[in-house]
């Protein structure tokens, strides 16, 4: 039996459990039957989707070379709506009008929708504006190419899912049925909260009674979308060795996978499932967890000869804070993997306190919270009172708050991780944004690598990485300015000016992206922020290498009387390597946020170089 006076870490009991859960063998299903299941085999589109050209827009289909000039008069041969089954073929000088969805007919590469066009007589039609080969036409396989996997096992099975397999006309599916699940409570205190009285109505309650509120949640918890498991409801058992065997027992007949007992495995003299009853089925793997609420959370496998797969029994602790929490935290995972799934951890959120916490100094704590979104931060704040007896802390709650052990208090505004434990899709509110506290402008530009003639390789306007850089360092910058509660003015560019032109034009923060770490900065560009910062400019090792390749003699040049007045403004130059990955620059462009911050409350000081 697990060692009592040891307590394991959440972490080492959710990976324990994991590791003794067993998948259940994948079974066919119908599709319509599949919904919250997770599939065991890829799913596989037999033919491309669309299976013809189809249009994009209500237009008409022509060759694009008939329609180069504004006068041209094309004439319109026939119609083509989506279902048609005979569809015209487009010759020279020669249109169909074609539906949304409907068929490109052959001849024709290009749709121009109907605002783009004008009647030239009866039949007949101009085109306003020259189309391109191609425009607004899905060619064959746009969406689905034949062959592609559509699906892929371990993937949840949601409502997106049931319409593409019914795109790629599948009716069956291989998945992985759900786990059974038996729930019991124990207690000679607990009585049915759902019994009918001799009258019909509710029964009262008996002298130093309570009704079983623990068995309904976690039953209810078994049928949530997320496990939807198939529950089978044991009902209440004394606190006698006798009636705790039999309902193990019965677990055991109806073939559960998992059995949850409530109650019955803390340290008291009644407490004999803990102490007696599990041992004699199976192997208890801990009986002692540190963690607030929950610390008596107990894991026992039970083998079994007629099946490969052995029988968990999770004995929670008998408050109905602690049954939730760890319910939330390891049964539900371990019943998720049961099911199939490749990830059944609980998800985990960022979040920033609303308020302070005072810290447990014993035990990690898992704090219930609800959410709401300000700015597009999710702010977290307390129900209330963490008794683990009152389950009113559990109400609207959306998440698990992960706080750490120890003395003192987490103050308002920090950021801690988050257990999601309801859908956050309907309940998560959105609070207005908070006046800003500030304006910051932010000018992001592309610094561009060297040509083989020395020259800047500018990126062209179809440079379509330089473009998608520049955006997406722009709009983290802009996310990154709200969240810390200012307002963004933020703009994209070249760098063909230097960094005076920028901070001259207002700019508080100047961010240059890289490229190519191994190409060496502008002379103009870096020299210009040189004067502009004077030596205020600190030197970080990989720029300070930069610097050397184009002549560390530079940076001792003087600033002139035009450039400490740009430095008396409270700026800021960054410099980004957005050289690996367009997404490892996002991340870095975040860091504008905090500079910013920085930088509007006077707490760092003009020139300071970040990479």
């Amino acid at each position: 039996m697990a060692d009592l006076a040891t307590a394991i870490t959440m972490s080492d009991a959710i990976r324990i459990a994991l590791e003794h859960a067993v998948a259940l063998d994948p079974v066919e299903m119908l599709v319509d039957d599949s919904l919250n299941h997770v599939l065991a085999a890829d799913v596989i589109a037999p033919d491309p989707h669309p299976p013809f050209r189809a249009s994009i827009k209500d237009g008409y289909a022509l060759r694009a070379c008939d329609a180069l000039r504004a006068d041209a008069r094309i004439e319109v041969v026939g119609d083509s709506r989506a279902g048609t089954r005979a569809v015209p073929i487009v010759g020279p000088g020669q249109a169909c009008y074609v539906t949304t969805g409907g068929p490109v007919p052959d001849g024709a590469d290009a749709v121009v929708e109907v605002e783009r066009t004008a009647e030239a007589g009866r039949r007949a039609i101009h085109v306003l504006r020259a189309p391109k080969v191609g425009q607004d036409i899905r060619p064959v396989g746009f969406d689905i190419p034949a062959g592609a996997t559509v699906l892929a096992a371990g993937e949840l099975i949601g409502a997106p899912e049931i319409g593409i397999l019914a795109t790629v006309g599948a009716t069956s599916v291989r998945a992985h049925p759900k786990p059974r699940l038996a729930v019991v409570s124990t207690g000679d205190e607990v009585t049915d909260a759902r019994a009918l009285g001799a009258d019909g109505g509710a029964p009262r309650l008996a002298p130093n009674c309570i009704r079983d509120a623990v068995r309904p949640m976690l039953l209810a918890a078994a049928r949530d979308e997320r496990l939807v498991c198939h529950a089978l409801d044991l009902g209440i058992c004394m606190d006698a060795a006798p009636p705790l065997r039999a309902a193990i027992e019965a677990a055991l007949d109806a073939g559960a996978d998992a059995l949850i007992t409530s109650g019955a495995v803390s340290a008291g003299d009644r407490d004999l499932l803990g102490s007696h009853v599990l041992a004699e089925y199976g192997e208890v793997l801990y009986a002692l967890v540190r963690m607030k609420p929950g610390k008596p959370l107990t894991l026992t496998v039970v083998h079994r000869a007629a099946k490969k797969r052995p029988m968990l029994i999770f004995s929670l602790p008998g408050n109905p804070v602690s049954a939730y929490a760890t319910f939330q935290l390891v049964v539900a995972p371990a019943l998720r993997k049961m099911g199939g799934s490749a990830e059944p951890r609980g998800r985990a959120l960022p979040v920033q306190l609303g308020a302070s916490i005072p810290l447990d100094a014993e035990r990690p704590e898992y704090h219930r919270a609800t959410l709401d979104a300000n700015a597009g931060v999710l702010m977290a704040h307390s129900t209330g009172g963490q008794i683990s007896s009152r389950l009113l802390s559990c109400r609207q709650a959306d998440v698990l708050l992960e706080l750490p052990q120890g003395p003192g208090v987490l103050a308002a505004g920090t950021h801690v991780s988050a257990i999601v434990v309801r859908d956050l899709r309907a309940h998560v509110a959105q609070r207005a944004p908070a006046e800003p506290r500030g304006r910051v402008r932010v000018r992001v530009l592309l610094l561009p690598a060297h040509g083989s003639d020395g020259e800047h390789a500018r990126p062209g306007p179809d440079d379509v990485a330089a473009r998608l850089l520049l955006e997406r360092c722009a709009a983290a910058a802009t996310g990154g300015l709200r969240a810390a509660g200012l307002a963004a003015d933020v703009s994209t560019g070249g760098a063909d000016e230097g960094a005076h032109a920028h901070f001259a034009d207002g700019a508080q923060v100047l961010v240059l992206a890289l490229r190519d770490p191994a190409v060496r900065l502008g002379d103009s560009t870096v020299d210009e922020a040189r004067v502009a910062l004077g030596d205020r400019l600190t030197a970080v090792p990989a720029l300070a290498a930069s610097m050397r390749r184009i002549g560390a003699s530079r940076t001792s040049a003087a600033p002139s009387a035009h450039d400490a007045a740009i430095v008396d403004r409270r700026s800021m130059l960054l410099v980004l390597d957005a050289a690996a990955e367009t997404v490892a620059a996002c991340v870095r462009a975040a860091a504008i946020a905090l500079a910013a911050l920085a930088v509007t409350s006077g707490a760092v000081t003009p020139g300071t170089v970040m990479q």
